[in-house]
């Protein structure tokens, strides 16, 4: 089977990357290997990866200016991580940073052979919709936009949801000019929230616009809506309407 699709592979662990290896050799994959972050960077300069996967127990990994280097380019690679399933702390700020998909080490050995010829498929758009990496009462943090207490988020970026362009209040709730920048801005998926206490209401001219438009679209309390919301964005162009309090 011939190798077509090119990826990159940090990790100095010789027996999981000779399996990590042997499994995209096996699906007509080609992973080249680094065993340190700057000469990862070095081949990515020199030949830009479909994917790249990142063993986050690699000595001297800085995974947010790894990231930032690996994103300059026009069409940036499907980014995995994996690290030990007992250190939540290094998995969750692989996620906060931008990884596209991180999974624990034996979950990542688990589903290799499956998911290893869709992450090369993926392949980053540039246009992702950014990720929410805090949520609690009245504050929102969102990645490469910012801090605030309510969004309106798309692929590309995202900005503070102001109430009063468009009048809007918890009854009847989010109208459907609310949304339209959502369309606009590439959204093929809509969350919408109803707050933290369900308070916020949805206008039924709103779904029903969504719905006539082919447009899939959630309604969830809020701190659901962003586990939802982030779950779809690392493979979907989703946008969504945030609301931090009630």
């Amino acid at each position: 089977m011939s190798t077509e699709m090119a990826g990159l592979l940090l990790s100095d662990d010789l027996i999981f990357t000779s399996r990590i290896a042997t499994t995209a050799q096996q699906l007509g994959l080609s992973v080249t290997t680094a065993k340190s972050q700057p000469a990862l960077e070095q081949l990515a300069a020199r030949q830009p990866a479909r994917c790249v996967i990142l063993d986050l127990a690699n000595p001297g990994l800085d995974i947010a200016a790894l990231l930032g280097k690996l994103r300059q380019g026009e069409a940036p690679p499907f980014v995995v991580a994996y690290g030990a399933h007992v250190d939540t702390a290094t998995l969750r700020a692989a996620r906060a940073a931008g990884c596209d998909a991180v999974l624990p080490r034996s979950k990542f050995a688990e589903e290799l052979a499956q998911r290893l010829p869709e992450w090369f498929a993926e392949r980053r758009s540039a246009a992702r919709s950014p990720r929410i990496t805090h949520i609690s009462w009245g504050r929102m943090e969102v990645q490469g936009v910012g801090t605030g207490r309510d969004f309106k988020l798309y692929p590309g970026g995202g900005r503070a949801w102001d109430w009063t362009e468009t009048d809007t209040h918890h009854v009847p709730g989010i109208q459907p000019a609310d949304v339209e920048e959502l369309l606009e801005k590439g959204s093929q998926v809509v969350v919408l929230t109803r707050g933290m206490q369900l308070v916020l209401q949805t206008c039924p001219e709103t779904l029903e616009m969504l719905r006539a438009r082919g447009i899939p679209v959630h309604v969830e309390e809020t701190r659901a809506a962003v586990d939802l919301y982030n779950r779809l964005a690392e493979t979907q162009p989703v946008g969504g309407l945030f609301h931090s309090t009630c």
